[in-house]
């Protein structure tokens, strides 16, 4: 359809990740890059992806002028700092039972924690896990359900200690902003952009491997570290929290894209992103 809109309409499209090892529309597109006005990416790693793909395609550089990167943001509330009870470890799981999230790593990881740490609950919550309920009972884990009320998110946020992110490929997966906000250690994989905001043993834990039993192992060492060290969790919760204050409010983000998309300003010539 595109080379028969209107130059006057404006053409962009919204990359969140490669779907690496697979590539589907991340191909399909190339033919349309010359129709497009601007191409939106929420991360680093996905425009170098781009820039990359182009000049392995022997698409003129002067494209990679149309990437713009406008990174997610949330409403974040202007609620105080405020400890996690130690005696009540929450450790959640909060996204879609999908191939590239891996939710079969986290209960794994589960049946490594529980029986030395009875105090530690495992929760689920979100879309397509009901049919595999079976699985999450038997691993000892609480299934939350599809929980959509933003009152009730807040709340779950609120009470749980760690987010684990057991992903093959993400972009920058909103959950962890959320939950930053809310003081949550995160514990993640290291794919698509998430080390651009998250630095291991800063204000979260990075887990570098492939080797999936390998990086069951690695979360459920660094769970334990942070459960038998309260200071260590603590200083790392203090700077999510700090650091998704800071960097994750949704006003950048809205400002962004309405001088995208009214063309306020030349994009291609401010470096406003």
């Amino acid at each position: 359809m595109l080379p028969f809109l209107d130059q006057r309409i404006n053409k962009i499209d919204l990359i969140h990740a490669f779907s690496y090892p697979d590539l589907g529309i991340e191909d399909d597109s190339i033919s349309a890059v010359e129709y497009l006005d601007y191409r939106v990416v929420i991360n680093e790693k996905t425009k170098l992806d781009l820039i990359s793909q182009y000049k392995t395609n022997n698409i003129d550089s002067a494209y990679n002028e149309r990437i713009i990167k406008i990174e997610n943001g949330i409403e974040i509330d202007d609620d105080s700092f405020y400890q996690k009870d130690a005696g009540k470890i929450k450790i959640g799981f909060v996204g879609r039972w999908a191939h590239e999230k891996r939710p079969e790593l986290f209960l794994q990881i589960a049946k490594n924690v529980i029986p030395n740490f009875p105090n530690a609950q495992f929760e689920m919550l979100g879309t397509g896990m009901k049919s595999n309920k079976k699985s999450i009972d038997s691993a000892g884990v609480l299934f939350l359900g599809e929980v959509t009320n933003k009152d009730s998110l807040k709340e779950i946020y609120k009470n749980m200690t760690f987010l684990l992110i057991t992903s093959s490929r993400e972009g920058f997966p909103m959950v962890i902003m959320e939950a930053m906000a809310h003081g949550v250690v995160p514990i993640t994989t290291n794919v698509g952009g998430i080390t651009e905001h998250i630095v291991n043993d800063e204000n979260g834990i990075v887990i570098d491997d492939t080797d999936e039993q390998i990086i069951v192992e690695k979360f459920t060492a660094s769970i334990v570290e942070l459960i038998m060290n309260n200071n260590y969790r603590e200083k790392i919760a203090q700077n999510a929290y700090l650091y998704a204050h800071n960097n994750f409010q949704i006003q950048k983000f809205s400002d962004s894209y309405k001088k995208l998309l009214f063309r306020q300003t030349d994009l291609k010539n401010e470096h406003i992103f």
